[in-house]
Formats: structure tokens, sequence, C-alpha cells
């Protein structure tokens, strides 16, 4: 699944699947959404792709998923520093903010940053392989 935003155009861009399902306007609920879909299918891997901005507006949902700890759930987060859907307005990860540091401040275990495109295969395997949630 894809939330709102510049995420939902590259998992678009990556091809049409029947278990895809994309956020167009509900800023922030990509997360809580995704954490519901992982509880009620706790035996299917739920893949969520998001935004910096959109995750930023629900940022309480990294407490809840700690907490409520789905083995299948793993979230992606595409940090471009920016509000691109409201004019491009910096996030504050523009600033000092570190999404990483934040999901591992809520008790989310397993985190990672890819920031070259060397280190593609980190995130390959952190999505198909890493106990979530990740």
């Amino acid at each position: 699944m894809s939330g709102l935003g510049s995420s939902t155009w590259d998992v678009t861009a990556a091809g049409e699947d029947a278990r895809d399902f994309r956020f167009i306007g509900a800023m922030g609920q990509a997360g809580p959404f995704a954490l519901g879909l992982a509880m009620a299918q706790p035996k299917k891997r739920v893949v969520l792709f998001t935004g910096d901005g959109e995750l930023l507006m629900g940022l309480g949902v990294l407490a809840t998923i700690a907490n409520q700890s789905p083995s299948n759930l793993v979230i992606v987060v595409l940090d471009n520093e920016s509000y691109v859907e409201t004019g491009s307005q910096p996030s504050a990860t523009a600033g000092p903010t570190d999404l990483e540091a934040v999901a591992r401040g809520c008790g989310i275990v397993t985190t990672g940053t890819i920031t070259k495109n060397s280190e593609v295969n980190l995130l390959r395997d952190m999505v198909y392989d890493a106990p979530g949630p990740v």
C-alpha cells in the first residue's frame, strides 16, 4: 500500500497489483490503515510506502505500531524533506528531525536508513525478510 503523494506515484510506476491500495487524499492515515490491515491479515506481509510529510501528519502511529508489534508490517518512508502535495514546503526532516530515530524511540527495533543506490539491497532484505514491525 502507499501513502499520499509521491510515494503513490512511485508505487504505481512499479506496476499494478490487485493487492495494492493507494491513499490519495487521507494525509496521515496510511500508517493507521496499514497497522489495521496487518492486524487483520497476520499471515500476509503488509508493506507501506509513504512519504515523510504523510508520516509526520500521523507520527503517533509509530508508538501504536511498536506497542501492537505486528510481525508482518513494514513501513518504507520515502523522505524528500518536503510537503510536495501542498507546495513543497520543507518538512521537519529538512531540519533536525530523524524519522528512524523517532521510530526507534517509539520502540520499533528493526530500522534502517538508505541514502545511496548501493544500499537498496539492504532495503529489499528488510522488506522481504526482517521480522516486523520494520
